[in-house]
C-alpha cells in the first residue's frame, strides 16, 4: 500500500497547517550511502549524520515533531508532525462510523495514555531516544512553526548537504554530482488514525523487508 510512493501535491492545500505528513526523501541516483553493508541494518558514519540532523529538527524549529523515521541505504522515511499534533475527529472523517481500534491494531487495545498526548498524535515514548543530539545546541523558542512541509524538507536537504560536503573534504566520503538529494520528495497527508498506524508500521518494518529481499535476490532492493 505504502510502497508505491508518489507525490501528492494537492492544489490549494496549506502544507503549513497542523497535521501529520508521511515523507520520503531519496538520494540522487539512489546511491547506497547510508548503511555499513547490505546484510545488516546498521548505519554508517554518513547515516548517523543524517539521523543526527533529523533528530535536531524539533530543536531548531518550535512546533515541528519527527514522529517516526527510518534511514534506509539510499532514502529516508519520516512522519513529520507540524504544530506537535493533529486532533483526529474520527466521526467526521468516517461520516459517523467509528473506528474499531482493536481490529485496526489486530487485537491490541488502544492505549491513549501511552500513544497519544491528550488525544494529540505525536508524543510516543516508544520512539527511539535521541542519543545523537548535540547538547550544546540552544533551542530557539522564538522560532514559530509557520514553516510549510516543503520548507522543512528544503532546510533538511541544505543542512545535510553542507555537512556531507565537509565529510567529502575531511573524511574522504564519496563525492556527488550536482546534488546529494533528489530535487523532489514524496509526501502523503495522513488523514486518520488507521492510516497513521499503517504508515508507522510500514516505516518500522522497512529495514526488515529490505533485508529479506536482499537475501533472496542479492544486492540492495528498493
Amino acid at each position: 500500500m505504502y510502497g508505491k510512493r508518489r507525490s501528492i501535491r494537492l492544489e490549494g492545500y496549506d502544507y503549513s497547517q497542523k497535521g501529520c505528513y508521511f515523507v520520503t526523501i531519496d538520494l540522487e541516483n539512489k546511491k547506497n550511502l547510508l548503511w555499513k553493508n547490505e546484510n545488516i541494518y546498521e548505519l554508517n558514519e554518513i547515516g548517523k549524520l543524517m539521523e543526527k540532523i533529523i533528530l535536531e529538527i524539533p530543536i531548531y524549529y518550535l512546533g515541528i515533531l519527527i514522529d517516526e523515521y527510518i534511514i534506509m541505504p539510499n532514502h529516508v522515511h519520516l512522519i513529520i508532525n507540524i504544530n506537535k499534533g493533529q486532533k483526529w475527529d474520527l466521526n467526521k472523517i468516517n461520516k459517523g462510523r467509528k473506528w474499531d481500534l482493536n481490529k485496526i491494531n489486530k487485537g491490541r487495545k488502544w492505549d491513549s495514555a501511552r500513544t497519544l498526548n491528550n488525544d494529540i498524535v505525536g508524543a510516543d515514548p516508544r520512539i527511539r531516544p535521541n542519543k545523537n543530539i548535540d547538547i550544546n545546541i540552544r533551542p530557539n523558542n522564538q522560532i514559530n512553526s509557520n514553516l510549510s512541509l516543503s520548507e522543512i524538507i528544503q532546510r533538511f536537504k541544505i543542512l545535510s548537504t553542507n555537512r556531507y560536503i565537509d565529510g567529502v573534504k575531511n573524511k574522504n566520503w564519496p563525492r556527488f554530482f550536482k546534488r546529494l538529494w533528489q530535487r523532489d520528495y514524496y509526501e502523503r497527508i495522513i488523514r486518520d488514525e488507521r492510516e497513521y498506524w499503517g504508515i508507522k508500521q510500514y516505516i518500522k518494518n522497512n529495514p526488515k523487508k529490505l533485508l529479506i529481499k536482499t537475501r533472496l535476490f542479492g544486492g540492495f532492493k528498493v
